[in-house]
């Protein structure tokens, strides 16, 4: 690996649940009937037609009393759009007090690789800013791709962090300035079951729009995790995905 080689990785998520999934619909069934003064209608498998139709109605306020974390590894941009939703609880690495030129990180910053440059997409006549000396720049062509042009921008944006921090002795609260978009964060996310299906419907189904291919990327992962342990509450969202072929994509 170069001096100054970023690390390049893909992104993963996890979930981390407190309570199974089968207790927890139970927990919302037994909550809901009371609104309905039905609870002596309760038996072992009553919850999944229960709360199938509460949803059907709209009656959604009832699924929040049920919390979800779920850890993402994934770029800047990404943790960027997922705080936009309010109704959640959030941890984030911090580019303030977390110093890449350490030991414990790799002496590197870690970039994510987005999900549409190609290492092996044809090759075109680029030109490429070479500094060198204050002021003056040298334009040197070479070949390239995409993804040549990403990585070279990390390896400068790496390069750019480590001497500020290593040879000017910078903080890193003021070093991160250079950090790019696509620098590895580590986030925790912590919401209600209602917040996640408004969640997946955003940024796994898309009913506003298209989501970002990179939250899409991570978010079909984390709908596929979360209807496995709580299929009534996400079945609908998960079959419109799988409808649309968007697990393949």
């Amino acid at each position: 690996m170069l001096e100054f080689e970023p690390v390049v990785d893909d992104p993963r998520v996890e979930i981390l649940n407190l309570v199974s999934g089968r207790e927890a619909l139970k927990h919302l069934e037994r909550i809901a009937r009371t609104c309905y003064k039905s609870e002596d209608r309760i038996s072992e498998d009553s919850y999944a037609r229960f709360l199938r139709g509460i949803l059907d109605r709209g009656h959604e306020a009832m699924i929040e009393h049920i919390w979800v974390t779920a850890y993402f590894y994934t770029d800047r941009g990404v943790t960027h759009e997922l705080v936009r939703h309010r109704l959640a609880a959030y941890a984030q690495s911090s580019t303030r007090y977390c110093n890449y030129s350490q030991d414990k990180f790799g002496n590197s910053i870690h970039v994510v690789k987005p999900l549409y440059f190609d290492p092996e997409e044809a090759l075109q006549p680029v030109t490429f800013p070479l500094y060198r000396e204050r002021g003056k720049v040298e334009n040197v062509p070479l070949m390239a791709n995409a993804f040549d042009v990403w990585f070279l921008s990390a390896v400068y944006a790496n390069w750019a962090y480590m001497t500020l921090t290593r040879v000017f002795g910078r903080q890193p609260q003021e070093a991160r300035s250079v950090l790019p978009q696509c620098t590895a964060a580590e986030i925790y996310v912590t919401a209600n079951l209602r917040e996640w299906r408004h969640i997946f419907k955003l940024r796994a189904l898309g009913t506003t729009g298209a989501p970002h291919p990179d939250m899409r990327r991570v978010m079909l992962p984390t709908l596929k995790a979360m209807h496995k342990e709580f299929p009534v509450i996400f079945d609908d969202i998960y079959e419109e995905c799988l409808a649309r072929g968007l697990f393949a994509a």
